[in-house]
Parts: C-alpha cells; structure tokens; sequence
C-alpha cells in the first residue's frame, strides 16, 4: 500500500495499491528508493475529490499497459465507461486541478484520458460556453488578437 495526501484544503489522504502506481512514475520511482513500510506523497494542486478521482482511476487501470513513446502519432487507448463516469460531474477548474496533479505524479496515462474527457465536454461548445465551464470570462482587445493570429496564423484558417 502506499498513501497520497492532499496540499489543498483539509487534510486528506487515500491509500493505494503499490500496482496501482504503476501509472504515477514519480510516485512508483518514491517507492522503489524509500524504506517506508508506507510511502506517502503529497500531490501538488490535489484537493479531497481529486485525490478519490486519482485513486479510483489508478486502481481501475493498474493492469493497463503504460503510454507506448508514439502516444503523439497513434491513438491510445480510449476513454472507458468507467473513466467517463469518474469524470463526468467535474467543473472545468477540476478539470485543470486534475490534469496538474497526474501531470505531477508523471501518469501519461492519466493525463491522456482526462485531456480526452475534457475535449469531449468541450467540442461543439460555443467560446462562451467554453469560458463559463471554466468559470472565467475574458474578452480580447483587438491588439490582442491581431497579436495571436500573427503568431499563430495557421489556427485562423
């Protein structure tokens, strides 16, 4: 077993299985150096709920091949039900929470899948609807956006 603790809000910890971390490799890399009966991490930007989301997906996929190197080139293995279910109910600031704390514990997997589930919520939404899952409304002077399209004119097409 292993433990992950909270850094946001109350003071929370979930325990894991070691097999579950196979996915988290800087977790699994804190484990195979430490002498701990339990090892335990703290996970940066990690809140109660995403620590339960991080625990249970972990879990559900520690019998899952890792990320193969042409992850960029070729799909990886798709969102499952039970992945769609865990994610389902989050807000976009959970979203963002969630992707920094696997990015964090090195899942390529986990990021993957979440970054999946959050272009599925968000395909088809207007910018508006975008900025308000997110729950931040910005508006770009015209500079701004001339700035952009001159740096990046292949996404203006």
């Amino acid at each position: 077993m292993a433990l992950l603790k909270t850094t946001i809000g109350p003071a929370f910890e979930v325990q894991i299985s070691k097999k579950a971390v196979s996915h988290a490799k800087y977790f699994a890399e804190l484990i195979e150096v430490t002498e701990e009966e339990l090892p335990v991490m703290e996970v940066a930007e990690a809140d109660r709920k995403t620590l339960e989301i991080i625990a249970s997906f972990l879990e559900a996929h520690s019998d899952d091949s890792d990320v193969p190197e042409d992850w960029k080139e070729k799909p990886v293995a798709p969102l499952t039900p039970a992945d769609e279910a865990l994610f389902k109910d989050l807000t976009g600031p959970e979203y963002v929470r969630l992707l920094k704390a696997s990015n964090f514990l090195g899942s390529k997997l986990m990021v993957n899948v979440v970054s999946q589930a959050a272009a599925r919520i968000m395909s088809g939404k207007s910018e508006e609807e975008v900025q308000d899952w997110f729950g931040k409304r910005r508006t770009f002077t015209e500079e701004e956006i001339n700035s952009v399209k001159a740096k990046y004119p292949t996404l203006f097409k």
